[in-house]
C-alpha cells in the first residue's frame, strides 16, 4: 500500500534559489516580483510532479541560533542581500496561505532544523516525507522513508536523493554524511573543517573507520596511516564542535500540527488575485482564467474590437485589407525558423486594432497584397521588426517598434515580450500562442496578439514623450533597426582554412601543456576536472590553502584562487595556460566555422533590447567577445577577413565612458589629456608603469 506523502520546502533555500534564477521582473508600480514569481513556480511544479497529501515550508527567522552561540564566526562573512529579495517574502507568504500550506519557523533555528525534525515526526507516522531544497546538508537526512529533492539548477531541473543515492554521490551512508561534513567543513556556513583533510581523504577514512570516534580510535591503536593520523591529533575538540554545527537538530518544539498541513483545494479566488495583483501573466494562463482578451480600448481605433477575419483567398483577401484603417496596422508573422534565414511563415496577421485579417499558409500573391497594404500605412507597428524584417524581406521604415519602446521605458527588465509588454501598459491579458496552426481558435489567438500592437503604439507613444526618452526612440533606436538588419544580412566573411590551421597549432600546444601537468600530478589526471584538480593540487601536491575559498566539493580551482598559488608550484601557471587555450579551441576555434552560412560567412544577431546599458549584445555568435588581449586570441580576430580590393574598419565612441567620467569628476588630468587629444589609455598606462608614454606596449596600454 502506497504511503501519503509529506511534502516540505525550504523556504529560505528555494526564496534565494528563485532569487539567482528569475531574471528582474517588476510589476507595472515598480515592485519587484522574481523570487516570489520563481518560488510560486515551484510551489506549483512540486504539487503537479508529487500529488502530496501534506505540505509545508519551513523558513530561518532574522537573528542568530544556537549554532552563533556555539561558535560566533558561523555563518559570518555572508554578503548582505538586497532588501527587494526579503521584500518578497510577504508576497510569498500569501500565496501559500491560498494554497493552504502552512509556514513554520522556530526562534534560535534554523529552517534544516525544523526540516529534521518534521522528517522524524513524519516517519514515526508512517509517512513518505520529500524535502524540496537547494541545499545539500539536508542529505544526512536521507532513509527509506526520507528522500532529497534537490534543485541542480536554476527553478526546474531536480535530481532525487534516496539512500543509495547519496551512497553514489559521496560513497558513504546518509548517516555519515554529517561526520563527512565536519571533517571537510562547510565554506558557506564558515564552518572549518580540519586542515589538510580533503574529500578523499575524509570519505576514505569513513568507509574504513565508519565514523568520526572509529578513526580516532584506530588513531590511537595505529591503524591510521602517520600521514593521516598527524592531521587529527589535538584536533578533537575542533571536530567535535564542527559536527555540532553540521548536525540537524530533530526534536524542535513548534507547535505544528500535522492536520494543518493537509492539502484542500486552493482558495483559487484568493490566489487569482494575488497573481493579477504581481502580474503572474504565465500562471494566469495557465489556470485558464482569462480564456478572452480585455476588449480594446475604444479611442484606439473605429472598428469594432475583436472583429477577425480569417482568409486566404486572393479576391476575398484584397476585399478585407481595404476594411483596415492605413493610419496605424500592427503586424506580426508567425514562423518556424530554425535560424536567422530558414523562416517558414505559417500565418500572418495585420490588424488596426480592431480588425484583424489573418492569412494562413501565405502564399506568394498572398504576401504581395499584405506587403502592398503595409506600404500604404502611415505606421506599421510591430513586436521586434528586425526579426518581421528577416522573415518577410520587407522594408518598415514607418515601424514602431514595441519592443524598443519598452526597452527604453523599463531598460532595468529583460521582460519585453509581447505578452508582458501588453499586460503593463494597455492591462490586456493575451492567451499563449501554440506551437503550430491548425484551428480556426489557433488563429484567433494570434489576432489577439496583433490587435494589441496599435493601441500599444498609441500608450506607448505618450509615455516615451512624459519620460523624456521620445527623441532617442526616434532618432536613434528606431533608425538603427534597419541598419543592424542590413549588418546581420550582410555578415562577416570567415576565414575557415585559416582557422583550421590554427585550430592544429592549438591542439599541439593544448596536448603539450596536458602532459606537462599530468607529469607534475604523477597520474593519468583529467585536467578539465575541477575536482581532480583540487584533490592534486591541495592533497597530493600540499600546495597551501589559506585564503583558497572552498566550495560544497572542496578548495575551489577557479583562476582567481589559482591566481594566489601562482609562486607555489609551477603546476599553477600550466593549469592557466592549458584552461586559457582548451577555451579559445572549443569556444572560438571549433565553434566558428559551424556557424558560417551558405554564403561563406557569419550572420551573428544585434540585440537592442538586452544590456541595460543602452549597450547593443550580439549572440549566436557573440562577435563582441572575440579575444583580443592575448597573440593566440589575436590569431581568432585575424579570421575575420574581407574579400581581395576591401578593408576591415573597426571604430569606437573613442573612450567614451572616460569623458563621461572626467566631465562629471572635473579631473584635471583627465581633462587635459582629452583636450590635448592625448591617448587616455597610453597616458593611464605610462603613470602606472613609470615610463615615458612612447615606451609604453600594445599590452600595456590594454591590461
Amino acid at each position: 500500500m502506497k504511503k501519503d506523502t509529506f511534502l516540505v520546502l525550504d523556504g529560505n533555500a528555494l526564496l534565494h534559489r528563485a532569487w539567482h534564477a528569475i531574471p528582474p521582473l517588476t510589476t507595472k508600480d515598480g515592485l519587484v516580483v522574481n523570487a516570489a514569481y520563481g518560488f510560486a513556480m515551484i510551489v506549483e511544479k512540486m504539487l503537479e510532479r508529487f500529488k502530496p497529501d501534506y505540505m509545508a515550508v519551513a523558513w530561518d527567522l532574522p537573528g542568530g541560533t544556537f549554532r552563533n552561540e556555539l561558535y560566533k564566526e558561523y555563518k559570518a562573512g555572508r554578503a548582505e542581500k538586497e532588501q527587494e529579495l526579503y521584500d518578497q517574502i510577504d508576497l510569498i507568504q500569501e500565496i501559500l496561505e491560498a494554497f493552504g500550506i502552512p509556514s513554520v519557523d522556530a526562534a534560535g533555528f534554523e529552517a534544516d532544523d525544523i526540516i529534521g525534525t518534521f522528517s522524524r515526526q513524519s516517519s514515526e507516522k508512517g509517512l513518505m516525507t520529500l524535502i524540496v531544497t537547494g541545499d545539500l546538508d539536508a542529505l544526512q537526512l536521507v532513509t527509506d522513508d526520507v528522500h532529497v529533492v534537490f534543485f541542480v539548477k536554476g527553478v526546474s531541473e531536480t535530481k532525487t536523493y534516496d539512500v543509495d543515492a547519496v551512497k553514489d554521490r559521496y560513497g558513504l551512508s546518509p548517516d555519515q554524511v554529517i561526520d563527512y561534513k565536519a571533517l571537510r567543513g562547510d565554506s558557506s556556513d564558515n564552518i572549518p573543517g580540519l586542515k589538510g583533510v580533503g574529500d578523499k581523504t575524509a570519505t576514505l577514512l569513513l568507509q574504513e573507520h565508519k565514523t568520526i570516534e572509529g578513526i580516532y580510535k584506530a588513531i590511537k591503536a595505529d591503524e591510521v596511516p602517520e600521514k593521516f593520523a598527524k592531521k587529527f591529533r589535538g584536533f578533537e575538540a575542533d571536530v567535535e564542535l564542527a559536527k555540532e554545527l553540521v548536525t540537524i537538530v530533530l526534536d524542535v518544539k513548534t507547535g505544528f500540527k500535522f492536520e494543518s498541513a493537509k492539502l484542500k483545494d486552493p482558495d483559487w479566488d484568493a490566489l487569482i488575485k494575488i497573481y493579477r495583483n504581481l502580474e503572474f501573466q504565465n500562471l494566469l494562463r495557465k489556470h485558464k482564467v482569462h480564456a478572452e482578451t480585455k476588449p480594446i480600448p475604444k479611442k484606439a481605433s473605429k472598428k469594432a474590437a475583436g472583429v477577425v477575419k480569417i482568409v486566404n483567398n486572393g479576391k476575398e483577401l484584397g476585399s478585407a485589407l481595404t476594411e483596415l484603417d492605413p493610419k496605424m496596422l500592427g503586424v506580426i508573422l508567425n514562423e518556424q525558423a530554425p535560424d536567422l534565414f530558414g523562416a517558414t511563415l505559417s500565418a500572418v496577421c495585420l490588424s488596426d486594432g480592431g480588425l484583424s485579417v489573418v492569412v494562413p499558409n501565405p502564399n506568394k500573391k498572398s504576401l504581395e497584397l499584405v506587403s502592398d497594404t503595409i506600404g500604404r500605412a502611415k505606421i506599421v507597428v510591430g513586436h521586434d521588426i528586425k526579426a518581421l524584417m528577416h522573415a518577410s524581406g520587407w522594408e518598415m521604415e514607418n515601424g514602431f517598434d514595441v519592443m524598443i519602446a519598452s526597452y527604453l521605458l523599463h531598460s532595468g527588465t529583460r521582460a519585453h515580450d509581447l505578452v508582458s509588454i501588453a499586460h503593463k501598459h494597455i492591462e490586456v491579458s493575451l492567451p499563449e500562442l501554440p506551437d503550430s496552426f491548425a484551428k480556426e481558435a489557433d488563429y484567433k489567438k494570434l489576432a489577439a496578439h496583433t490587435s494589441v500592437l496599435a493601441p500599444l503604439a498609441i500608450k506607448m507613444r505618450k509615455e516615451l514623450k512624459e519620460s523624456g526618452t521620445e527623441q532617442v526612440f526616434d532618432e536613434i533606436e528606431s533608425p538603427l533597426i534597419s541598419v543592424l538588419y542590413d549588418m546581420e544580412l550582410d555578415g562577416i566573411e570567415l576565414d575557415v582554412e585559416g582557422l583550421a590551421s590554427f585550430s592544429k597549432k592549438l591542439k599541439k600546444k593544448i596536448d603539450t601543456l596536458r602532459s606537462k601537468i599530468t607529469a607534475f600530478a604523477d597520474e593519468d589526471l583529467n585536467v578539465n576536472s575541477p575536482s581532480q584538480l583540487a584533490v592534486v593540487l591541495f592533497e597530493k601536491l600540499e600546495l597551501p590553502t589559506k585564503g583558497i575559498k572552498k566550495t560544497k566539493t572542496g578548495y575551489s580551482t577557479a583562476a582567481s584562487e589559482l591566481e594566489k598559488l601562482w609562486d607555489a608550484h609551477e603546476i599553477v601557471p600550466l593549469i592557466a595556460e592549458y584552461r586559457e587555450l582548451a577555451k579559445l579551441q572549443s569556444t572560438y576555434v571549433e565553434a566558428l566555422p559551424k556557424l558560417v552560412g551558405s554564403d561563406g560567412r557569419v550572420h551573428t544577431t544585434y540585440n537592442q533590447a538586452v544590456a541595460a546599458t543602452g549597450r547593443l549584445s550580439s549572440s549566436d555568435p557573440n562577435l563582441q567577445n572575440i579575444p583580443i588581449k592575448t597573440e593566440l586570441g589575436r590569431e581568432i580576430r585575424k579570421a575575420f577577413v574581407v574579400p581581395r580590393g576591401k578593408r576591415l574598419i573597426a571604430a569606437d565612441y573613442s573612450q567614451i565612458e572616460l569623458r563621461l567620467a572626467a566631465v562629471i569628476s572635473k579631473d584635471k588630468s583627465f581633462t587635459t589629456a582629452f583636450k590635448e587629444g592625448a591617448d587616455i589609455h597610453t597616458r593611464t598606462a605610462a603613470e602606472v608603469w613609470e615610463i615615458d608614454e612612447d615606451k609604453v606596449t600594445k599590452d600595456q596600454r590594454r591590461a
